[in-house]
């Protein structure tokens, strides 16, 4: 697959050495003219294709803002081009794109587009990269010059708007259905039904919401005053060279007349119904919707005088609305000047006004769209640089946090460290003192107990002493009671004998 960032790279480089996406008239004449001439617009390839990260960035490198430059045109010397021209029409080719695809269902049995299953369509984010950068949600095709062979499939559709296109494509599915429904072989699963109304309500309700009308006339062949150009031009074979998306196909011949939308109620429901295309409608026409701070990146003309007629495909008309065709009038439908393009355009395409220098200006509804996605990344963009900044003060305070608690650590470490010393020192000196002490006492009671031993040595043998007398006197004390008792059996015989 393709990297859209490295896309977005290569395209810097490029740009950086003088590099153009498009060329002048002058340096195209020194290429080959069918060398160029068979190349569509890049951007008209990547809304073909609903290639939408590659859209952007292929975008983000165009000027896409008023007044444009030469560079962004294919034919120099249509000043006035509208942007939607410039670009070969990638709203509207996004939904041909449609179309083709249901054709090519028909014949072939295909389903490319109609298998993915996100919850927006391809089809739906590239309407809406588109919406953001400006395109008008109700122009009318204004033909191309026929300088190559896209310019036959968009010539098909002229005066169509994007929802005008898109109601095509749901009447091509009517006739889609009623010749499957006669063809087992041609049967449409219920997958590609259900994701087909998903992409139609999807793609018509983000329209509606950026300001699409679906009660705009049927498409005419041609702006008021301004030569037809045949819907019908020669559609040659296509080269292979060229990317499928961008071949034509033979998408059905639709009647101009059943596109006034709102009196098509088989559209209407499949649009969503019509209470729900009414309240859509409703956020988009409320007055809080009406102005957006301008922030400078939109050039608004103070200039209020005369425009000039342009006969470029979108340029002013001092006659009719350079973007719905609506016929300028006196009292109804007056003509206003879209401070942002130089162009006439009618009250319903410029009902709304930026703000710039303390002055409103009338705009279109693109520039609207436009002006209001430039606040919004602005304020993306200072909320992301406060929550970055914050990021960095809470992290430079737990740096400096850290910091002075390594401080207080080694501060506490250090009298600590010297208390402590201190402290054990002093405890140091109680021990050796004590062990001192201790000693002392062990000495002295070493010395009674050894005059406690002699003493008791001593006793001993005087105990054994007076022993030995003690049994000496026994003996003495037997040998008297001896000699007594003889004595007295002496002295008792000498009387009676």
């Amino acid at each position: 697959g393709c990297d859209p960032s490295s896309i977005g790279k290569c395209l810097s480089a490029l740009e950086a050495w003088g590099g153009k996406m498009l060329v002048s008239e002058d340096e195209r004449k020194k290429i080959r003219p069918e060398a160029i001439e068979s190349l569509p617009h890049p951007i008209y390839c990547m809304a073909s294709a609903w290639r939408v990260s590659e859209l952007n960035v292929l975008l983000s490198h165009c000027n896409y803002r008023y007044p444009l430059k030469d560079e962004n045109v294919y034919v120099i010397g249509k000043d006035g081009i509208s942007l939607a021209a410039s670009f070969h029409y990638p709203l509207h080719t996004s939904l041909i794109s449609l179309r083709n695809r249901l054709s090519k269902l028909r014949e072939t049995g295909s389903v490319d587009g109609f298998d993915d299953t996100s919850s927006e369509p391809p089809l739906a984010r590239t309407i809406a990269v588109l919406l953001d950068y400006g395109f008008e949600p109700n122009e009318r095709i204004e033909s191309i010059d026929p300088f190559g062979d896209i310019s036959s499939e968009i010539n098909k559709m002229v005066g169509f708007t994007p929802l005008q296109i898109l109601a095509a494509a749901v009447l091509d599915w009517k006739d889609l259905s009623e010749f499957a429904a006669n063809d087992d072989a041609k049967k449409l699963s219920k997958t590609v039904v259900d994701r087909f109304k998903f992409y139609i309500e999807t793609v018509a309700e983000l329209l509606i919401r950026k300001g699409a009308r679906i009660t705009l006339e049927s498409p005419p062949l041609s702006r008021p005053g301004r030569k037809i150009c045949s819907p019908e031009l020669p559609s040659e074979s296509i080269p292979n060279s060229l990317h499928r998306s961008v071949r034509l196909s033979t998408c059905q011949s639709i009647e101009r007349s059943l596109m006034k939308i709102d009196k098509n109620s088989y559209v209407i429901e499949f649009f969503g119904g019509e209470e729900k295309i009414k309240n859509i409608a409703k956020s988009w026409l409320r007055t809080s919707n009406r102005s957006v701070k301008g922030l400078g990146k939109i050039l608004l003309h103070s200039n209020k005088s005369a425009i000039s007629d342009s006969f470029s495909p979108g340029g002013s008309d001092t006659r009719s609305c350079a973007i719905c065709w609506k016929s300028f009038g006196l009292v109804k439908n007056r003509k206003h000047l879209c401070r942002a393009t130089a162009r006439y355009v009618c009250e319903e395409c410029s009902g709304r006004c930026v703000l710039e220098r303390g002055e409103a200006f009338r705009v279109s509804d693109g520039q609207f769209s436009l002006a209001k996605v430039d606040l919004r990344k602005y304020l993306d963009f200072q909320d992301e640089k406060r929550k970055t900044q914050r990021k960095e003060r809470l992290e430079n305070a737990n740096k400096t946090s850290a910091t002075k608690r390594d401080e207080n650590n080694s501060l506490k470490e250090e009298i600590f460290g010297r208390v402590g010393k201190s402290v054990r020192n002093y405890f140091l000196e109680e021990v050796e003192t004590d062990n001192e002490i201790n000693n002392n006492q062990t000495e002295s009671l070493n010395s009674t107990l050894r005059q406690t031993q002699d003493a008791f040595h001593e006793r001993g043998d005087k105990l054994n002493n007076l022993s030995e007398k003690t049994n000496a006197l026994k003996d003495a004390s037997t040998d008297f009671a001896k000699m007594a008792k003889e004595l007295n059996e002496q002295q008792q015989g000498g009387f009676f004998w």
